[in-house]
């Protein structure tokens, strides 16, 4: 995972807890994961750099998904990991946009699916987590950040 900020790209490695919950600096062991394009995502356009989705778990039949993709609009919304659903229309939950704006770029669509919703950030440009539980909160209700897809050796 990545965000982008006024002084370039700034990685950050976020964990899966035993509840199929998405964290950041809560200890939990760090997961990979894998991009795939589907083509038939309505607005999808192939003369542009931007694919719509799914994230899925590498080695498994589960993807990234929105816990509360129907909350209200702003958020916060919550990531963890669900079994997928359709491969070529995903539910709303687990629809993300993937392109390139200065460096490889991902923000979730959205329960419009219209949107590009990335993590929250905190004034110092760290992902703000919910406390007690340290999920990632998406929304960009103050300031967002995009996500990104890094090769494991990357950080390391």
């Amino acid at each position: 995972m990545f965000k982008t900020t006024e002084n370039g790209t700034k990685w950050v490695r976020v964990g899966l807890n035993k509840k199929k919950q998405v964290t950041y600096r809560a200890g939990d062991p760090p997961f990979q994961v894998e991009f795939q394009s589907c083509p038939k995502l309505i607005g999808q356009d192939p003369r542009i750099d931007d694919y719509y989705g799914r994230i899925i778990v590498s080695g498994s039949h589960n993807c990234v998904t929105v816990t509360n993709p129907n909350d209200p609009e702003g958020g916060p919304f919550f990531l963890g990991v669900e079994k997928c659903g359709s491969d070529t229309n995903p539910s709303a939950s687990q629809q993300w946009e993937w392109g390139d704006d200065f460096g490889p770029v991902v923000f979730w669509r959205g329960k419009s699916k219209l949107e590009e919703i990335g993590y929250t950030i905190d004034d110092h440009s760290n992902p703000v987590v919910e406390s007690g539980t340290r999920r990632i909160e998406l929304g960009c209700a103050q300031s967002c950040a995009s996500f990104g897809i890094r090769p494991k050796k990357d950080f390391q």
